[in-house]
């Protein structure tokens, strides 16, 4: 079978540290299971001390060394280039079936979906940031540049698994490992189990509580995954199961409930209580926009995800805008909004762990809320849904 043909081409000056830290080393090894590389291609002005020495190491790897010259100070002539020499090589050579773009930033996000237009697949290379979203929802593969955070390991772990649950469930058969993961893939192209510490897909699988590996019948090297039902357990279960942090969490995503680290809760319902009642839509883009400012790290993904625990929290007031004939959300000022999402986040839980047979440990508890009450608070907060249950 004839290998796929791919063409790489890297804007050095947008990805520098990457570079630096060997990233084009590891970027040739995960390509290399794709196809057969006979395109490499790297874009900079040399003569800058920034980026001169990176030449003998790219050299070595086979890439060819583009020169872009700034005529115009703070401008990046590479990226021009760049994208006139991908459509070009688009277009003369046919039979390049990816083309690997490891550029940094958003404003390719049109040569992005030009060449997804012309049947080609694509590999974005970049940091995570609202801006990149861009370019990853274009991509075949998004491939992030940026080290990851335990915060941000364990984020992208409850993501993939609750990504995983869904497809598993929206199935009638188990499904074979690689349909599995290219439909995770689908879904977010930035998938890696490697980012989150796993040596291989299967090792991810067996992390998530709801799924189950099994061998193919007349098989013995096609394995299967599949949704743990009631009908189907894991292991006996006592009548009242214990309860942990992990078993928690794949509680939460059956309910739904998304995951995002406690700086950046704090972040947007600080940003939000600078905002005029806006539509909703009007209010993610202004969030984004100003948070972006302030942390490249965060994605747009990330900070919808803010604004859904707080809409779970009840958090938003809404506002009739009878004028447009529109409604306006506006922050609840006068609360504290991180008490208020883990005021919700117990309900949930409480709800989830009667439903599934859980025991509900308050001292496990603690540590996956915001405000990490101590526990005299905490008792305080569970006797006020308790409360709230029985009315």
């Amino acid at each position: 079978m004839e290998k796929s043909k791919i063409a790489v081409f890297i804007d050095v000056e947008n990805l520098t540290q990457w570079v630096k830290d060997d990233g084009t080393e590891r970027l040739m090894a995960d390509i290399s299971a794709i196809g057969q590389v006979i395109v490499r291609r790297a874009y900079g002005v040399w003569s800058k001390p920034g980026i001169s020495n990176f030449q003998a190491p790219l050299n070595r790897l086979g890439f060819e060394l583009i020169h872009s010259f700034h005529p115009v100070s703070g401008k990046n002539s590479a990226d021009i280039q760049l994208t006139v020499d991908v459509m070009e090589h688009a277009l003369r050579l046919t039979d390049v079936d990816w083309f690997v773009l490891a550029t940094g930033d958003s404003d390719f996000s049109p040569l992005f979906r030009r060449l997804r237009e012309m049947g080609k697949e694509v590999i974005g290379v970049g940091p995570r940031s609202p801006l990149s979203e861009s370019v990853k929802s274009s991509c075949s593969r998004y491939i992030h540049t940026d080290p990851v955070s335990t915060n941000t390991r364990e984020l992208e772990f409850d993501d993939a698994a609750e990504i995983v649950e869904s497809i598993l469930a929206a199935s009638t058969e188990p499904l074979p490992l690689n349909v599995l993961k290219q439909g995770v893939l689908n879904v977010n192209s930035a998938f890696s189990e490697k980012d989150m510490g796993f040596g291989s897909f299967s090792t991810f699988l067996k992390a998530i509580d709801t799924v189950a590996l099994k061998m193919s019948p007349g098989s013995n090297t096609l394995w299967l995954a599949e949704l743990i039902t009631t009908d189907s357990p894991r292991q006996p279960s006592a009548d009242l199961k214990p309860g942990s942090r992990e078993s928690y969490q794949a509680l939460l995503r059956k309910k739904k409930w998304v995951t995002v680290p406690r700086e950046l809760l704090s972040l947007v319902g600080d940003t939000l209580r600078d905002l005029p009642p806006l539509e909703k839509q009007d209010l993610i883009e202004e969030l984004i926009v100003r948070i972006a400012s302030v942390r490249k790290d965060v994605t747009a993904a990330d900070i919808r995800k803010a604004i859904a625990l707080l809409y779970k929290a009840q958090m938003f007031e809404l506002i009739d805008d009878t004028q447009h004939d529109s409604r306006l959300l506006k922050l609840k000022s006068e609360h504290d909004h991180m008490k208020e999402v883990d005021m919700a986040f117990i309900r949930r839980l409480r709800s989830a762990c009667t439903e599934n047979n859980v025991a509900f440990e308050p001292s496990i508890i603690r540590d996956l809320l915001f405000t990490q009450p101590a526990m005299p608070d905490l008792s305080t907060m569970l006797r006020a849904v308790e409360s709230e249950e029985a009315a």
